[in-house]
């Protein structure tokens, strides 16, 4: 018997210290985060670098303000053009290192075409995993005084991130919530331990505790449709939801122009082409009201990209915009080429404003 609990207690010590050693090249990190006084958002601090290990693999520097990646404000002698990006994780770009994120290939085409690395045109990354319009858009009149912004980008992959306007006389707080007063906790134990319970309590995607596979009383009825057949309801000319989506098209796009008189682009850069079951499907599900939408931001001054035939272009030349290799290509959040496709675009976009933009 003592020898069997001797062969335990140095399996058990053995083993947790083989997967503390080897965790950093599986586990992502678990940095602490601080309400930023400009965004009033809470934003990992300056200086920590964040371990991303699901699709791709790669390290984040994160800079002032939040920035993933961007760790300069501008400080040339001759400062040029800034421009925000805005957007959830597939702007963010964590799974892709700082030199391939989309702002930074934005910063290198735009150096390249100037011929000087001394250029003071910057791009600040303020995108954040699970944001939408209606934490974005408070923020813009903060950084244009703050940091001089001459210009915003807003990367939508989902149309409802942008039906989350808000009102134009909102001013949303954030302060620090039980989830983020756990980050700070939770940033003193290793990642490794940390990660094994946050699988152990919390559903796959992170958004609630997980539930038993058992319950006591009455088999639960038929649930709400999910968001992704909702909006699919939505976006079908003749369906129950056309007249809502009406509604949201009208209100979005007149209340973005309220938020800021600075040029606007907004990157429409869906999901596709997508590999799924083994089929390449190319059509988005939002497509239905997407010629509409743009209609009614050109008519409002806000200028719009489409990145559909790109990404299909480049899934035809075997250079998918989504997915990693060590996941599955064609699935999941953008990758470096993704970015590349984005930033000449982008950048294009910005060769035109420059001349209107005065400093």
């Amino acid at each position: 018997m003592n020898q069997l609990v001797f062969r335990w207690l140095v399996g058990l010590v053995v083993g947790t210290a083989l997967i503390a050693i080897s965790s950093p090249l599986f586990v992502r990190s678990y940095v602490p985060r601080e309400l930023d006084s400009l965004r009033q958002v809470t934003v990992y601090q300056p200086g920590v670098t964040y371990r991303w290990r699901n699709e791709g693999y790669a390290t984040t520097r994160m800079g002032p303000h939040g920035m993933p990646g961007q760790i300069r404000l501008a400080d040339s002698p001759e400062i040029g053009m800034q421009l925000a990006l805005w957007g959830d994780s597939q702007a963010e770009g964590v799974a892709v290192k700082d030199r391939d994120k989309l702002f930074a290939q934005t910063e290198r085409l735009r150096f390249r075409e100037s011929q000087r690395l001394d250029s003071g045109d910057v791009v600040y990354p303020f995108a954040r995993s699970g944001e939408d319009a209606s934490i974005w858009l408070p923020q813009l009149r903060r950084v244009e005084q703050a940091l001089g912004v001459d210009a915003h980008v807003m990367l939508i992959v989902d149309l409802e991130d942008l039906f989350a306007v808000p009102p134009a006389d909102a001013e949303r707080q954030e302060s620090e919530g039980p989830s983020e007063r756990m980050v700070q906790w939770s940033s003193q134990l290793p990642a490794f331990v940390v990660h094994a319970a946050v699988q152990m309590f919390r559903n796959v995607d992170n958004t609630g505790w997980r539930k038993l596979r058992w319950s006591v009383g009455p088999e639960a009825g038929p649930g709400k449709f999910s968001r992704e057949e909702s909006s699919l309801e939505l976006a079908r000319p003749n369906g129950p939801g056309n007249l809502q989506n009406e509604t949201l098209l009208g209100d979005c796009v007149a209340r973005l122009s309220q938020f800021t008189d600075k040029p606007l682009l907004i990157v429409f850069a869906p999901r596709r082409p997508e590999i799924v079951d083994g089929i390449v499907v190319e059509l988005p599900e939002q497509m239905t009201r997407r010629v509409e939408l743009q209609q009614r931001l050109t008519r409002a001054g806000i200028d719009w990209v489409d990145m559909t035939e790109a990404f299909s272009n480049a899934a035809e030349a075997n250079e998918w915009p989504h997915g990693f290799h060590n996941g599955q290509i064609g699935v999941g959040h953008l990758n470096e080429r993704g970015y590349r496709l984005i930033a000449q675009e982008v950048n294009a976009w910005w060769n035109q404003i420059s001349e209107r933009v005065s400093r």
